[in-house]
């Protein structure tokens, strides 16, 4: 039966088997849990304050937050793109990412290394 449940959960569930490793693993046995160990850790040696180590311990980022900060906090964008903002004359970075559970795209806009906003796109925003 445990099996069973362990199958159904990394077939058809792998957020919640990646969770569930996470909570249960607290030596580091498995892939996921080292995995999540390091990136703690890499957190933890951060130069910011501790509120902000919070929200990306919560898999969640904060306005001037670095390109390294959020992949620490959401992983590695599915797609990047840099464009011009031609008005100013400013290259701005986009970090696109697919959340679990969204319908629509999370777009990260960065400028000099700092997140300048976030907004949720479509389709049309990340097809170029």
């Amino acid at each position: 039966m445990i099996y069973a449940v362990l199958f159904y959960m990394e077939n058809y569930q792998p957020e919640m088997m990646t969770h569930l490793l996470i909570q249960v693993d607290v030596f580091g046995f498995t892939r996921v849990a080292q995995q999540e160990q390091e990136r703690l850790a890499k957190i933890k040696n951060l130069s910011i304050t501790y509120e902000e180590k919070q929200v990306l311990v919560n898999r969640t980022v904060f306005m001037g937050a670095t390109h390294d900060m959020v992949k620490l906090a959401l992983g590695d964008p599915k797609k990047i793109v840099e464009r011009m903002w031609e008005a100013k004359n400013i290259m701005l970075t986009y970090y696109v990412y697919y959340l679990p559970n969204d319908n629509r795209p999370t777009i990260l806009v960065f400028q000099d290394d700092k997140l300048i906003n976030a907004y949720k796109g479509s389709a049309l925003d990340v097809g170029n």
